[in-house]
């Protein structure tokens, strides 16, 4: 993107939403990441005991990033309690054209989206 804007060309890069929806869905096995995230959460639990522990997706329906941490955050809409450790393992190595979205409370996520843009003056 700096190569496109030292070379003289105006407007914003591209967005990741819009190339989200035209990437294939990734045909890999997220299956091993589930049995990860099993062996280290207690039997029974849904999330790791440690606290503070937070994975980053992306929602391209909402176009923003939602952490993961297991409990709910009541101030902040982008802090998301209602996943499993296992369910938000899979969602941050949601890779477009790799591996599979992951559905989370009803909505499609991926893994995190790149920064905003730089503003353009």
């Amino acid at each position: 993107m700096a190569a496109v804007a030292a070379a003289g060309h105006a407007g914003p890069p591209v967005r990741s939403p819009a190339l989200t929806g035209l990437a294939p869905r990734g045909r890999a096995n997220p299956d091993w990441l589930g049995r990860l995230a099993d062996a280290v959460t207690e039997p029974g639990q849904r999330w790791p005991p440690r606290t503070g522990v937070r994975l980053v997706s992306y929602r391209p329906d909402e176009d923003r990033r939602v952490a993961f941490t297991g409990s709910p955050g009541p101030t902040n809409p982008n802090l998301s309690g209602g996943a499993t450790f296992s369910e938000a393992l899979r969602a941050s190595w949601a890779i477009p054209a790799w591996m599979p979205p992951v559905e989370i409370d009803g909505r499609t996520t991926w893994t995190a989206a790149p920064p905003p843009p730089p503003r353009w003056i």
